[in-house]
């Protein structure tokens, strides 16, 4: 009778543990911070773009229900977007809440075992291993036990020790403290060729955040279908160097400006139609790269980069280029070649630093006569443009050493002998 009460109990014990080895394995610390801050940046994200929706104004030439059918249909749109957003990372906070659970019943379980009846006292038995406080695990007064003897999926377990669910004691609590080197993030820089998800991005964010990283390549590196990203990105105050180019970002968050350490920016190749206000707090960015978007308008926040000397605004939809261009004194080279431009401003001679001027392949009818006050100035290319006449001051431009004009309407004036 003893030994069947024994094969009993064995058995349960070994159930109770293969169903825990059945969990997928646990998800980081860091992975469910990323997906509990995803889900409320969604969140907060789908209310801004559903109060846009009905901010929106009948033409009076349109049927008003024609109109009610489009304005359902961007809030269903808003909907399916933020479901799928947050699809992944409520994957995880559900595993995460999976594993809490099972912990739990593992350290019943494990009481249980450690707690025979009175009356069974075969000498056969294998010693009971010691019951460990979870508390203990998080001692200072002794190692702390790594998540490898916390947590087994080995079948041969079970024969060792049939007595305990672990020899090593209860399987530690979520919290308070991570003290295993084991819970590091895994590999999210994409460097397997693997492209990250919206939640391995924001995990990639979280870790960056907490190891005060100071470069950070995503070139070509995220997902087709990630046209955005998480306001958490405001949490890299520590970045000195973002590379996002090559992605299919359609929109920058505001959180942005928090990167106060960032110099060099690269979002070159990508689809972003208008740049937040906060852009402008990036006050010691040095290097811009804003090439291939789909900008048709740039903030006047952008007037307080004074430290950029590289500006790159080549292949976008930009019509015109602000006066606050002027307040850029640091600016040694901007390219705005293959645009629509139709005018540089005259503010362009406050740029007291500008060696470089690429207008390649816009729309101009003339340059402004400030821009032969740019002593600085080396080079000039403004190729396959409508112009007819160069200012007169160019005369005064001692340092010009490159200067294209090709490809325009220039007419040549010459005097009478």
């Amino acid at each position: 009778m003893m030994d069947k009460h024994l094969d009993s109990m064995n058995q349960v014990v070994e159930e109770i543990m293969s169903i825990h080895r059945s969990l997928p394995p646990r998800p980081d610390i860091d992975d469910v911070e990323a997906a509990t801050s995803l889900i409320q940046n969604v969140e907060n994200d789908d209310q801004s773009r559903l109060d846009a929706v009905d901010r929106q104004i009948k033409s009076s030439g349109v049927p008003q229900e024609l109109f009610d059918v489009l304005q359902e249909m961007r809030r269903g749109l808003v909907r399916f977007q933020s479901k799928e957003q947050k699809r992944e990372a409520t994957k995880v906070l559900d595993l995460e809440s999976a594993h809490v659970v099972f912990d739990e019943l593992i350290q019943r379980a494990s009481r249980c075992v450690a707690s025979p009846p009175s009356s069974d006292t075969n000498p056969s038995r294998p010693p009971l291993a010691p019951v460990v406080s979870p508390a203990s695990l998080y001692s200072s007064d002794q190692t702390p036990v790594k998540s490898k003897e916390m947590f087994t999926r080995d079948d041969t377990f079970v024969n060792k020790v049939k007595s305990s669910l672990y020899s090593d004691g209860f399987l530690a609590p979520r919290k308070p403290q991570v003290l295993d080197s084991t819970l590091q993030a895994k590999n999210l820089s994409g460097h397997d060729g693997e492209k990250l998800s919206l939640i391995k991005l924001a995990t990639l964010i979280e870790v960056s955040a907490k190891k005060a990283t100071q470069e950070l390549n995503l070139q070509h590196k995220l997902i087709d279908y990630l046209e955005w990203l998480p306001d958490s990105l405001g949490k890299l105050s520590s970045l000195v160097r973002l590379d996002l180019s090559e992605n299919c970002i359609m929109a920058l968050p505001p959180t942005i400006g928090g990167l106060l350490s960032l110099t060099w920016l690269d979002l070159h190749s990508n689809r972003i139609g208008q740049l937040p206000e906060s852009i402008g707090d990036l006050m010691n960015l040095v290097n811009l790269n804003l090439s291939g978007n789909q900008l048709t308008s740039l903030p006047s926040s952008l007037s307080r980069l004074i430290s950029l000397e590289e500006f790159d605004l080549s292949s976008n939809s930009l019509s015109v280029l602000p006066e606050t261009i002027g307040s850029l004194v640091s600016l040694e080279k901007l390219d705005v070649e293959t645009n629509n431009i139709e005018e540089i401003p005259h503010s362009i001679s406050d740029c007291s630093s500008l060696k470089e001027l690429r207008a390649d392949y816009n729309r101009l009818k003339a340059l402004p006569e400030a821009v032969g006050k740019i002593a600085t100035l080396e080079i000039l290319t403004v190729r396959y443009n409508n112009i007819r006449q160069l200012p007169t001051t160019m005369s005064s431009m001692a340092n010009l050493k490159e200067l294209d004009v090709s490809f325009n309407e220039l007419v040549l004036r010459y005097n009478a002998c």
